[in-house]
């Protein structure tokens, strides 16, 4: 005869309070557990809206990088080769600040073959041979090429902090992690970028760039004219 307990049904037990036993060859029930769902505390909809934003975010962020990079590399390259052309100007420009050498040699000269072979040559007439006053286009010409050269490094400078806090900025925007706190490393690194301005940044750069060609035309365009009218014009 069959023991009271033996003819309990599994609903009978559940009632109790007590965990029914297993048929033979029955697996227990797995609860499978979203990792993405894990600690978010909004539910699977906001988990799904998380991963929504990270996604069109990580396209916008892709494209706005790349598209700074594009722009800093290209002005690293004219930036290079315009130092170099100014840096060769400047090397030119740069005697006009001195005296030159070789015309006080040959006022020194002159003055010794116009005078008697017993005949001294005064002191104020060799000061007056070694005088040099430093013309005044000679100083405009220098100041603009200095300033266009300082300008040309200082774009190729912010070009590369560009380059650099581009990179930086996608690394960390994207971390691996759950969307809910990826979505959320993304917003505040973004607020950090409009913060500082950086779009200002990376359209000032251009600028400097543009004024560093503009004072090397109008001091080249001094120089020639210096040497000659016709020439400079």
């Amino acid at each position: 005869m069959s023991s009271p307990k033996s003819l309990e049904s599994p609903g009978d037990i559940e009632n109790r309070g007590e965990v029914a036993p297993l048929e033979k060859g029955v697996q227990p029930p797995v609860n499978h557990v979203d990792e993405d769902n894990k600690d978010t505390g909004y539910g699977d909809t906001s988990t799904q809206i998380w991963k929504l934003y990270s996604v069109e975010s990580e396209k916008y962020d892709m494209a706005l990088v790349n598209g700074w990079k594009a722009s800093a590399d290209s002005m690293l390259i004219f930036t290079g080769l315009f130092s170099t052309i100014v840096a060769a100007f400047l090397i030119e420009t740069y005697k006009t600040l001195q005296p030159d050498t070789g015309t006080q040699t040959v006022a020194i000269l002159t003055q010794l073959a116009t005078r008697p072979d017993s005949a001294a040559i005064p002191i104020s007439s060799l000061d007056k041979a070694l005088e040099f006053t430093t013309p005044a286009f000679a100083v405009r010409v220098n100041t603009f090429m200095f300033l266009s050269l300082f300008l040309s490094m200082t774009s190729a400078l912010a070009s590369t902090l560009i380059q650099q806090w581009a990179r930086d900025y996608l690394q960390y925007s994207q971390p691996n992690a759950a969307p809910h706190k990826r979505g959320r490393v993304r917003a505040y690194l973004f607020e950090g970028l409009s913060q500082f301005q950086m779009r200002r940044l990376v359209h000032g750069v251009p600028v400097l760039l543009h004024v560093s060609v503009f004072l090397f035309f109008f001091a080249l365009s001094d120089f020639l004219h210096s040497v000659d009218g016709l020439v400079g014009m």
